[in-house]
């Protein structure tokens, strides 16, 4: 976080909801709420691909979903991926909390999305995985960059 001049609530941290849901993990819960009281977001990804507990959602200290692809993958064309979503949506923006829609590959996907209410999306759509070099070329300040070498 030095290096880069980074406050805490610059970072998400991300968990899949498989580790969050492992018994071998412990209670999550503790651990989690320590690093959201120094600033951290935390987010669960691939929501909904697990075994997916409601209760685990509402306990734990957490900031944002990440909807699996698999329930973007068929947007806008399949029925109940469109239900799902639109429950998500609306499950988590009464539990103030922030979705993120995986896998959006298409205008037609995206134009679903921010109809239904979804503001935040991430997918090839927008832009392919990028390397750790081609990350700081293209969004790293020029002065920063220079100085972390």
């Amino acid at each position: 976080l030095e290096r880069y001049q980074l406050k805490p609530s610059q970072i998400g941290l991300e968990l899949t909801e498989s580790v969050l849901l492992d018994e071998r993990a412990g209670d999550m819960g503790p651990r989690l709420q320590a690093l959201r009281d120094q600033g951290y977001a935390i987010a669960i990804d691939d929501f909904g691909t697990g075994y997916s507990s409601l209760g685990y959602l509402k306990r734990l200290p957490v900031d944002k979903i990440k909807l699996d692809r698999a329930f973007i993958r068929e947007l806008p064309h399949d029925q109940a991926d469109a239900a799902i979503v639109t429950a998500v949506l609306a499950m988590a923006a009464g539990m103030g909390l922030d979705v993120v829609a995986e896998g959006v590959e298409t205008q037609a996907q995206c134009q679903f999305l921010s109809k239904a209410g979804c503001t935040l999306v991430q997918g090839f759509y927008f832009a392919k995985p990028l390397s750790a070099a081609e990350l700081e070329q293209r969004w790293v300040p020029l002065p920063l960059a220079e100085g972390a070498n």
